[in-house]
């Protein structure tokens, strides 16, 4: 009698000590998937003399040299700038250079103003001029342009 009496306790021992065993792991519940952070795709808009504006398929730009590379099926812009922060930069300074189209235009005068660097993206305008060649004006803008 004894003995079945104490059967039924050792029963509900053994389920109490068997059931944390049997406790979903916390691992098991699937992290929540982070949402992702909206991206803006960098642009680059130029004319020459005034005309239609032109676009490229490729533009950077570069800390370690502060110049930007925009290129597509319209030719190709380089320009070096002093420093990357915001500001003003007159192309009258031999410290900054503005090219277009394999050398073939060279601005004399004119400004490229960076109204922002930061985040990893520079944007900006420029207005240039030159006196030699056909090309006597180019004006345009860059705006979230990866910085590397």
């Amino acid at each position: 009698m004894k003995k079945l009496k104490l059967l039924p306790v050792l029963v509900i021992a053994a389920c109490f000590l068997l059931m944390p065993a049997c406790k979903k792991k916390s691992s098991d519940t699937p992290a929540p998937t982070p949402t992702p952070t909206p991206t803006s795709n960098p642009s680059f808009v130029w004319s020459e003399n005034g005309g239609a504006n032109k676009t490229t398929t490729s533009v950077t730009f570069s800390n370690t040299y502060n110049a930007l590379t925009a290129s597509g099926t319209s030719g190709t812009i380089q320009f070096f700038i002093s420093t990357d922060t915001p500001g003003t930069y007159s192309l009258s300074s031999s410290s900054n250079v503005f090219m277009y189209g394999n050398g073939n235009y060279s601005a004399s005068s004119g400004n490229i103003i960076v109204s922002s660097n930061a985040n990893g993206k520079i944007s900006g305008t420029f207005s240039t001029a030159s006196t030699s060649g056909s090309i006597t004006s180019v004006n345009g803008s860059f705006t979230d342009v990866p910085v590397q």
